[in-house]
């Protein structure tokens, strides 16, 4: 085990919660992130050494071999003593499994139900063998009940958890000045908003796409590639506002980066935007109006998105502190027969 360094603030009371990450360099940030809110909620926080399996899963044969690899450290190796949350299903729905040895109970966060493109594990023999691993003690985790419907439908039990968020290590001294579009291209992603936005000509900022195989759009700069954790905050701190331009979606991790940030988003009308950003937020599209939604969003406040942040993180604290304290409870009591 590894600890999170920094903010970690255990105590000799505290219940220690195991993160098991498979995407350290992709899920660095959401790492973080949950890490900082199990503290948050008076537990310590263990960082488990796990095999990876970024840059590995790119042809069947080699996502054969990952597959076996994990199945082996995973099935050859008793569970650890404490509850354990693994942040993505390396395995798809087969991933549930994977996790049923043990004393202690496994959640296993699912971010995308339906994959946005092609993902190993999710086909009908891997979600029913998840399926059968859910009922034998492995939990099942969403961040919104979109998703969590979604699993429901193929007969999962869910619980629902609000996307983790942290405090910022620090803001720039002013908001941004530049229109910003960040992530990788996906089918799910619409070209057609943002033709509209480089059609206003009342805009004076730069308008910029940041993310792997965009392709070309007028009006918009283009960088293709991807960002390491710090451009990226540089990035969320270069805009006036972040455009999410997605017609399907579970959640976002950037909007989560750029509300800690106090930077605005803008996106059509969605359950995990208004959870996250308010039931009033300005920034939510209508009738396919968006230069009118990123005036308004554009103009919101520094102050008043710091305290948008601090309302939804209460919020995330109050939720899952009670998750969490159930959680540990639970596994001292079966710790103490």
């Amino acid at each position: 085990m590894v600890s999170t360094p920094g903010w970690q603030r255990p105590t000799s009371r505290s219940a220690a919660v195991t993160l098991i990450n498979p995407l350290p360099s992709t899920l660095a940030h959401y790492q973080s992130e949950l890490s900082w809110l199990v503290v948050e909620c008076g537990h310590a926080v263990n960082v488990s050494l796990t095999p990876q399996v970024e840059m590995t899963m790119s042809s069947p044969a080699s996502r054969s071999r990952r597959a076996a690899h994990l199945l082996r450290d995973r099935l050859g190796n008793a569970a650890s003593g404490t509850p354990r949350i693994v942040v993505w299903p390396a395995l798809g729905l087969l991933d549930a499994a994977t996790w049923i040895r043990g004393r202690h109970a496994t959640w296993l966060i699912v971010h995308d139900p339906e994959p946005l493109r092609r993902q190993f594990g999710m086909g009908r023999i891997s979600t029913a063998a998840g399926r059968w691993a859910s009922m034998r003690g492995v939990g099942i985790i969403a961040h919104t009940d979109v998703a969590a419907d979604v699993l429901r439908a193929q007969g999962w039990q869910v619980t629902v958890l609000p996307h983790p968020i942290r405090p910022a290590d620090q803001f720039t001294s002013r908001p941004g000045s530049q229109l910003t579009v960040i992530g990788q291209w996906k089918p799910v992603r619409r070209v057609e908003p943002l033709s509209m936005l480089a059609g206003d000509t009342t805009w004076e900022g730069r308008r910029e796409l940041v993310g792997a195989g965009w392709p070309p759009v007028e009006g918009w700069s283009l960088d293709s590639r991807f960002l390491s954790e710090l451009e990226l905050d540089a990035c969320i701190d270069r805009a006036a506002c972040v455009v999410v331009p997605y017609t399907h979606y579970f959640q976002s991790g950037v909007a989560i980066r750029c509300l800690e940030r106090a930077t605005p988003v803008v996106g059509t009308p969605h359950p995990f935007l208004t959870a996250v950003f308010g039931s009033d937020w300005p920034g939510v599209v209508t009738d396919d109006d968006w230069v009118g939604a990123v005036r308004r969003a554009s103009a919101v406040s520094r102050e008043e998105m710091m305290a948008r942040c601090a309302a939804y993180r209460r919020t995330c604290v109050d939720q899952w502190r009670e998750f969490l304290n159930d959680v540990v409870s639970s596994a001292k009591t079966t710790a103490s027969h």
